[in-house]
């Protein structure tokens, strides 16, 4: 299995919406979130430019289409705020695209040997640049 990318990845950041208001548990968005692929539990994030800072609010449900309820009380969201919750890169992360190998080689043989060739059998990514058009 090709790994996924985790030096450059934003597939596993997923934008919620921007908030609408704020009542005790429960965050409002100005748009549905009902049909957005996060996880309960997943956790709360504000995005200030292109910088994702945790909440450490947790997602607890759904209430509506528009609001998810929190763990606890919420603090450090307010209207206006844009949200994403945040999976782990090496998951969710960008697919890998062009050359790609990883190869691991083991011996329980004790003396010393010279290895002369490899047969290896790969495919191409589907997502190289060659197969694009």
């Amino acid at each position: 299995m090709i790994p996924r990318d985790t030096l450059v990845s934003t597939g596993h950041q997923i934008y919620l919406g921007k908030v609408e208001a704020v009542s005790g548990d429960t965050v409002t968005f100005t748009t549905p979130v009902n049909r957005l692929p996060f996880v309960v539990g997943d956790d709360l994030y504000t995005a200030a430019g292109s910088t994702l800072t945790d909440t450490t609010m947790d997602i607890a449900g759904i209430t509506d289409r528009k609001t998810i309820q929190c763990t606890s009380t919420v603090s450090g969201i307010s209207a206006g705020d844009d949200i994403f919750v945040q999976h782990s890169a090496r998951v969710d992360g960008d697919p890998m695209r062009g050359v790609f190998l990883k190869l691991k080689m083991t011996s329980s043989d004790t003396t010393p040997f010279e290895v002369h060739a490899l047969s290896v059998s790969y495919d191409r990514s589907r997502l190289h640049n060659d197969r694009v058009n």
